[in-house]
């Protein structure tokens, strides 16, 4: 039950069933050494419960755990030999089990069955407590997390979107208040203790706002993404569906959020997941903070701030907040993209209903002493044309 969680009182989820039954395929195999005693009188006596592991020298009872025996018998055949696991022995050898580092180089699990790949999977069991962060982290939060003599005595690796990173030791010190390089507001950074291999490894990953060029491509299983990954500008993707399923879904115009990885190519990174996006449509703007690199630093939308995340670049280039207190004769309302953890990581104008009119001429009145509206000619939307009463207090104000 190492790792289900489950409860006595609640019925056990799919998840659990399958922890279950993984912790099951690499469990050790045991055979029963004890004496079994003998019943007189209906009553057993002589029993003595002893359950000894199996061992075995075949190359096949490594595929899950090749950790072999220090247990000797009598002669001293069975030391050195291979731990026999259950999925070992019921898959012949062909179910394999291998350390591995994922797309963003966290350690994980690569299951493989009779020569063909399963799939790799983090392995959380090396995840300190306490080590997920999707704010800044500073290095004496990551020393009170890791101490001192794990820092000293293990090596320190570190990455972000899978590419090196350059987190040094001397960075996790109590007297480090700054963030480490790759933490931030939405980045999902994860601190992993390899005691095994005397690793300590934080990786850091972003999100990022991604818009379908073209609906999925169906003839070659691609999908064509543009991805704010630097950028207002942003960067066209092609994603095999084959090695990301969720494209197959997508339409043109459709926003998602993804994560980029660079660890087969630095230079080049790929898209390896995409999640939905949560979007506040047609949201008013109340209040907000400008920035140079992003679309806006933070806003305030429905009596809530909300800050954005460092790769908030969409719509930078068509600058939707810097036009906030420029309207004329418009309603405007905005799209508000969110990431994964509640920070605003895009903006752009909402494209509702669109309250827009042309003004060819107005007729102020001959009052010189106070004058609220105008008779203007106005051409709307769809091409029609009428004489319209115009408020112009706020254009007075500003004369």
């Amino acid at each position: 039950f190492d790792g289900v969680g489950s409860s006595a009182s609640a019925a056990m989820t799919r998840n659990q069933v399958a922890k279950m039954a993984l912790n099951a395929l690499c469990a050790e195999m045991v055979t029963f050494t004890g004496t079994p005693g003998m019943e007189v009188n209906g009553v057993t006596v002589g029993y003595r419960p002893e359950y000894t592991s199996r061992t075995s020298t075949e190359i096949k009872y490594q595929a899950i755990e090749s950790r072999t025996s220090d247990v000797s018998g009598g002669n001293n055949l069975n030391r050195g030999q291979y731990y026999i696991q259950l999925g070992e022995e019921l898959y012949n050898g062909k179910l394999v089990k291998k350390y591995a580092r994922d797309d963003f180089e966290r350690p994980s699990i690569n299951w493989q069955y009779n020569g063909k790949e399963i799939g790799t999977y983090v392995d959380y069991d090396l995840l300190v407590a306490g080590g997920t962060y999707t704010d800044e982290v500073k290095g004496s939060v990551l020393y009170d997390l890791l101490t001192y003599t794990t820092i000293r005595d293990n090596d320190l690796l570190s990455y972000v979107d899978g590419v090196q990173n350059d987190i040094k030791k001397e960075d996790l010190v109590r007297s480090n208040k700054n963030a480490v390089k790759g933490s931030g507001l939405g980045v999902l950074t994860e601190v992993f203790f390899d005691q095994e291999r005397d690793e300590i490894i934080i990786t850091s990953i972003n999100t990022y706002l991604a818009k379908a060029n073209s609906d999925y491509n169906k003839n070659n299983e691609t999908l064509s993404l543009k991805v704010y990954d630097k950028n207002k500008t942003g960067t066209t993707y092609s994603v095999d569906s084959r090695e990301v399923p969720e494209a197959v879904d997508a339409e043109k115009g459709d926003f998602m959020l993804v994560y980029l990885s660079g660890k087969e190519n630095p230079a080049r990174m790929d898209v390896v997941n995409i999640f939905d996006v949560e979007i506040m449509a047609d949201s008013t703007v109340t209040k907000f903070s400008t920035s140079d690199s992003k679309v806006v630093d933070k806003l305030t939308t429905g009596g809530t701030e909300y800050k954005t995340n460092p790769k908030a670049f969409y719509d930078k280039g068509d600058d939707v907040l810097g036009l906030y207190d420029n309207q004329l004769l418009t309603d405007s309302s905005y799209n508000i993209y969110m990431d994964r953890y509640g920070n605003v990581i895009g903006v752009d104008l909402y494209e509702g209903t669109k309250n827009y009119v042309f003004i060819t001429g107005f007729d102020r009145g001959t009052s010189h002493i106070s004058t609220k509206t105008a008779d203007a000619a106005a051409i709307f939307l769809d091409g029609t044309m009428d004489t319209i009463t115009v408020n112009v207090t706020d254009t007075d104000k500003n004369i």
